[in-house]
């Protein structure tokens, strides 16, 4: 059953990378001779709004409570005989560990994106609207003609990158060894779901909106701004690029990525396109990883 799993996901995959080498050719075509900026922002015209009235600083408050969260909750498990730590590194040395240790990280993150957005609450009742938090389905659409148009181009990166230095991960390492329905399920709703929130909330729109916000003072007669520098998505990029650092080769496409996720809330000023397309490259990482453990 699975051999026929993985032929249908590959399968969808070469689709998916002949559609999205489809659409680069056609938008590549049409904008011939163009400026590069005016062509690719032809593609998603940036939205006026309310200038972001957060800093970048604000990424310290989020930060900050994951971490105190997270260590707090690191140390009671620790008692708790859930994780095992090695005396050298201070690193989980089972799977079981890892899991764990992985869960405690999501729930601390989500702890603090809770903790931050009630902070922003208090300088701004419309905090959850100019942060782009509510979801509206025209900026879902777009996350998923986003995901085709920039996911296959970064997994070819990816693979090409693995090829010169293996990729790693330790909730994939996890899984090698505990894989079942239920850790799979668990991990899913952890690294597929609650984690790529997390980073999206804290690189594209505490950061890098933030920095934004710092470097384009310009409002409009009608008080409504718009985003003009590009240096905001290459700083959270890089940022987001080196937190995945001791992942193989990994920052590599992931910076690719991230200039992509950054131009989508650049110009909508929603996480939602960000967030949609980030939920879809972790679920397809894990679900070829789950393919692979049982094919192999």
């Amino acid at each position: 059953m699975f051999e026929i799993i993985h032929l249908a996901f590959n399968a969808a995959l070469l689709v998916a990378l002949c559609a999205s080498a489809a659409m680069w050719v056609i938008a590549i075509r049409f904008h011939w001779g163009a400026h590069p900026i005016e062509a690719i922002e032809w593609m998603v015209p940036a939205r006026r709004r309310a200038r972001p009235f957060w800093s970048p600083f604000d990424v310290f408050v989020m930060f900050g409570t994951m971490f105190l969260v997270g260590q707090l909750l690191m140390l009671l498990a620790v008692q708790q005989g859930w994780i095992t730590r090695s005396p050298e590194t201070g690193a989980p040395t089972t799977a079981t560990s890892l899991l764990v240790a992985m869960w405690i990280n999501t729930f601390a993150g989500m702890v603090a994106a809770i903790f931050v957005i009630t902070w922003l609450r208090f300088f701004n009742a419309n905090a959850l609207k100019e942060l782009g938090l509510s979801v509206h389905q025209s900026d879902v659409t777009l996350g998923f003609k986003a995901s085709l148009i920039l996911l296959p181009p970064v997994l070819l990166i990816s693979a090409a990158a693995t090829y010169i230095v293996p990729y790693e991960h330790p909730v994939l390492d996890s899984l090698k060894e505990l894989f079942t329905p239920g850790v799979f399920i668990v991990t899913f709703i952890g690294t597929a779901l609650f984690t790529p929130f997390i980073e999206e909330l804290m690189i594209r729109v505490l950061l890098q909106g933030g920095l934004q916000g710092l470097i384009d003072r310009n409002v409009d007669s009608d008080n409504l701004w718009r985003p003009q520098s590009y240096l905001p998505i290459l700083v959270s990029s890089s940022i987001f690029a080196a937190l995945h650092i001791g992942q193989g080769a990994a920052p590599i496409p992931l910076f690719v990525l991230s200039l992509g996720l950054g131009f989508l809330y650049r110009q909508t000023g929603s996480i939602t396109p960000s967030l949609v397309v980030h939920v879809v490259l972790n679920s397809l990482t894990l679900f070829a990883e789950m393919i692979r453990l049982q094919t192999t």
